[in-house]
């Protein structure tokens, strides 16, 4: 029995060394930093439009891909 309480002891003081939390993980639960407002965007943005191109010849194509 006292070797569990030497243990559970030895193991509560351990923990008391634990860093602090970094800000970026408490930031979420800080009431003083308020609600963001958000903008709404359309679903496409910064799409690009790729439409249907004529057949071309392979070995043009080949040139236009090679350095």
């Amino acid at each position: 029995m006292r070797n569990l309480f030497l243990a559970a002891m030895f193991g509560l003081s351990l923990s008391a060394c634990a860093p602090a939390a970094p800000g970026w993980l408490l930031a979420p639960i800080d009431p003083g930093r308020g609600i963001q407002s958000m903008r709404p965007m359309p679903a496409a943005t910064g799409l690009k439009d790729f439409k249907p191109a004529g057949p071309k010849d392979w070995r043009t194509l080949n040139r236009e891909v090679t350095p």
